[in-house]
């Protein structure tokens, strides 16, 4: 199991227009994945400005009461930070997965 995660993490090939190169060093791969988290945040701006204001309303919860609030809240937290991003992630599932190997 492990192997074969090394192997397809080794053989990533990012599908960004203009990006198209393999990612084969961990300073490579690290670097790949800061392309794509810049290209999505610019890509899809309702789901930065979301999770930013779930970030500014956690600060906000924190600040006027404590952190013990925001840890009670963390699954809802969850939900709407997986309800948010869920057209990021379906369009990462369309562009950066293979269909056919399913």
């Amino acid at each position: 199991m492990y192997t074969a995660l090394t192997v397809e993490s080794l053989l990533l090939v990012t599908t960004v227009p203009g990006w198209r190169r393999c990612c084969c060093s961990t300073a490579t791969r690290a670097t790949c994945h800061w392309r794509q988290a810049a290209y999505f945040l610019c890509r899809t701006p309702k789901v930065t400005l979301g999770n930013a204001s779930l970030l500014i309303l956690a600060a906000t919860i924190t600040a006027f009461t404590t952190e013990a609030v925001v840890v009670l809240l963390a699954p809802l937290f969850g939900l709407l930070l997986l309800h948010n991003t869920r057209p990021m992630i379906d369009q990462v599932r369309d562009e950066f997965t293979d269909h056919n190997r399913l």
